[in-house]
C-alpha cells in the first residue's frame, strides 16, 4: 500500500497539529483555574461562567482526542520540547530588556529625572542579574 503522506505533507500536519494541541492544552489549563491569577503588574482571568467553561473544556477534550487519533492513524511523530531551553531564552531576553531600561537608556523616551538613576538602576541591574542567573540554572544538566 502506498504511503498516505509524503515527507513534506507529514511535516506540515505534524507542525499544525502540534501547535493546535499546545494551544488547546494551554487554554484548558487556563480554564481549569478556579480563580484569576495575578502578579504585581498583571492580572489574568477567563471571563466565562462555570457552565460555559465546562462546555469549552468538553470541546477541547474532543479536539485533543481527535488529534491523538489522527496522530496514531497517520503515524505522526510526537515532538519533545525541552522547556528549560525556552525558559533560558526568555530569561536572556529579559536580561537584555532590563539592562536596556536603566535610566540612561530611558533618555530615548524623554528627559530623565536626575533622581531616577539612584532609585532604578541598581534594582534593574539586580533583576537583570537574577534573569541571567536563572538562564544559567535552567540550562540542561547533561
Amino acid at each position: 500500500m502506498a504511503a498516505l503522506l509524503n515527507d513534506a505533507q507529514r511535516s506540515r500536519l505534524n507542525i499544525v497539529l502540534h501547535e493546535f494541541e499546545k494551544s488547546l492544552r494551554e487554554a484548558d489549563a487556563w480554564l481549569s483555574e478556579d480563580r484569576p491569577s495575578a502578579g504585581a503588574l498583571y492580572r489574568r482571568r477567563v471571563g466565562l461562567s462555570a457552565g460555559r467553561r465546562a462546555v469549552v473544556r468538553a470541546q477541547i477534550s474532543a479536539a485533543l482526542d481527535e488529534i491523538a487519533s489522527l496522530a496514531q492513524t497517520l503515524h505522526l511523530d510526537g515532538v519533545e520540547e525541552d522547556m528549560s531551553a525556552k525558559i533560558a531564552a526568555e530569561m536572556i531576553n529579559h536580561w537584555s530588556d532590563l539592562i536596556d531600561s536603566r535610566s540612561h537608556a530611558l533618555r530615548r523616551y524623554g528627559a530623565v529625572n536626575p533622581e531616577l538613576a539612584g532609585l532604578l538602576d541598581e534594582r534593574l541591574t539586580w533583576l537583570a542579574e537574577r534573569a541571567l542567573a536563572l538562564a544559567h540554572l535552567v540550562q540542561s544538566e547533561e
